[in-house]
Formats: structure tokens, sequence, C-alpha cells
């Protein structure tokens, strides 16, 4: 299967100190992300255990990956998908 990441969206505290703020989640979108992808991955987000996220949930926000931030996912899903 060749997937190819094209798009992403992370998970930050946006009150997070500092300017550089931690990436909590990243997902990758190989189609254009519209707002039901942005709505499913909130709720699996909020309701899986398995993320660790239910005691930050009301502080996080989802947004777009910013360029850079979207390269260096990129980078590194090819890595793996190259072994």
């Amino acid at each position: 299967m060749n997937l190819k990441i094209n798009y992403g969206l992370i998970v930050m505290d946006p009150l997070e100190p500092g300017d550089a703020k931690t990436i909590l989640h990243f997902c990758g979108y190989q189609e254009p992300i519209t707002e039901r992808d942005v709505e499913s991955l909130r709720e699996e987000l909020k309701n899986d255990p398995e993320f660790g996220l239910q005691d930050k949930w009301d502080k996080v926000v989802i947004v777009e990956a910013p360029d850079e931030v979207l390269k260096e996912y990129q980078d590194a899903f090819n890595q793996d998908s190259e072994r």
C-alpha cells in the first residue's frame, strides 16, 4: 500500500507557556482535510483513553499542521515506509 501524507492536523495546548508548543498528537491525511475529519479526530481523541488526553481535553485545540511540522512528519513517515 502506497500511502502519502499530504495534510496534517495537530493537537496542542494553547495555554502551554512559551513560544514552542508541544504537539500532543499528529494525524496525517492523504486528501484535503474536511470539517468532518476534524470532528472525527476530536471525538476519537476525547473518548479513547489510549491517547491520554482526557484530563487535558478542555484545554487542547486541533489545528492544521504548519508546513514545517507537516514536512517533519512526512519525512519520518517516508523513512518508516521504506523499511
